[in-house]
This record gives C-alpha cells, structure tokens and sequence, in this order.
C-alpha cells in the first residue's frame, strides 16, 4: 500500500504549473508502458515512497 506524499507546502498557482510542468513532460516521455504517475514519481525520484502517516513531510 502507497500513502499520498506532500510535494511542496503552499504555493501559489503560477508556481504550481512552474513545478509540475517539467515533471509532467518527463512523464509523458519517460514512463514505463502502463506506468501510473505516482509509481513514476516515486522511481523518478521525485518523491519517497510513503508506507505510512508519520513519513508524510519526509
């Protein structure tokens, strides 16, 4: 089981498309056929993987 991580705290919009655009586009390009975007993200190395709760702001 996989948990929702926090990526960044409070941004605003403008930085919300500055931030995810890239990682978007590196999706679109580079994922494994059939790759949802959290398991790209985690093997990406965007985030950690999250097992449980307490490791949310990890």
């Amino acid at each position: 089981m996989r948990l929702s991580k926090l990526y960044r705290q409070a941004i605003t919009h403008d930085e919300i498309v500055a931030e995810l655009k890239p990682v978007l586009e590196d999706y679109a390009g580079n994922r494994a056929e059939g790759e949802r975007f959290g398991d790209f993200c985690i093997r990406s190395g965007y985030v950690k993987s999250t097992g449980q709760g307490s490791d949310f702001h990890d």
